[in-house]
């Protein structure tokens, strides 16, 4: 009989999974601290601004999990996926809108053994190409949930880099789990779309635009899901789409950072000394 090894276990529920498929992630709550702080540091330092389209985020506050609360319904999170910055950006949104639930999320493998401290983090690995990948990590997300109702799953579910003018099309994968957890009438589970641009404006460095919104589905198969994963979050990227072309600063509400772009501090200290603003602003003809 083959020994249990440590990579083959959920060490929360002792399940065992096969290593060449699905390596179980192992969180550590020290760890996610201070790694969630790591990332506001890395964000405020890359980033001008982190903005959210105005009222949007209340998709993704209305289903925090406050521990003195009922037990919620299971959650979903679908972000799509153009650059590095997704899964940093992703784990600032839970850490910030949904703190009161366990975030759980999909890597790919290979790139989880690279970077294996990802899985004290919040992270599980999966080969996706695998015949026996669906399988186990429905019953895997499914044990998670089992044991963590106020679990957030947060994916990207397109699986690799999309630029974001590309309609989106999911891998089956996060269909499936919808279909698993929202039963026959796919009204068991909570499914909320996350758009994401990264945008070069009047700044001398980019801002992350965010719009949220939820996902519904009429349909709770996996066909049903996954046609709703693709028009909900395809809507959502045009949506937000529209709003970054408006260059509407009203349309947005600040997360992190903001505030005016400058020209220069020297310059700046003269222009205030003359009781003028060195503020650079967008104007709309």
């Amino acid at each position: 009989m083959a020994a249990v090894t440590p990579e083959r276990t959920d060490p929360r529920t002792g399940a065992v999974y096969d290593p060449d498929v699905l390596w179980p992630a192992a969180i550590s709550p020290r760890l996610r601290g201070a790694f969630s702080w790591w990332i506001v540091k890395m964000l405020r330092r890359s980033f001008h601004a982190v903005r959210v389209a105005r009222g949007s985020a209340q998709a993704l506050v209305r289903h925090d999990a406050p521990a003195d609360g009922p037990a919620p319904r299971p959650l979903i999170v679908a972000m799509n996926h153009q650059s590095w910055w997704d899964p940093l950006v992703g784990m600032y949104l839970w850490r910030r809108l949904l703190p009161g639930r366990t975030l759980l999320g999909p890597m790919e493998l290979r790139q989880l053994r690279t970077f294996a401290f990802m899985r004290r983090v919040a992270l599980f690995g999966i080969e996706p190409d695998h015949p026996a990948a669906l399988g186990q990590m429905l019953r895997y997300v499914g044990a998670s949930f089992a044991r963590d109702p106020s679990t957030v799953f947060w994916l990207t579910p397109q699986g690799r880099f999309v630029d974001v003018r590309q309609p989106v099309r999911v891998r089956p994968g996060a269909g499936a789990v919808a279909a698993r957890l929202g039963g026959e009438r796919g009204d068991g589970v909570d499914v909320v779309s996350v758009a994401v641009e990264y945008w070069f404006g009047l700044q001398k460095r980019p801002e992350i635009l965010i719009r949220c919104h939820p996902i519904v589905c009429d349909r709770g198969t996996t066909i049903g899901w996954t046609r709703a994963l693709n028009e909900g979050m395809s809507a959502n990227a045009g949506a937000l789409a529209r709003l970054v072309v408006e260059r509407d600063e009203g349309a947005f509400e600040t997360l992190l950072g903001g505030g005016n772009a400058r020209i220069n501090p020297l310059y700046d200290l003269w222009l205030r000394a003359r009781g003028r603003s060195g503020a650079v602003r967008a104007t709309r003809r």
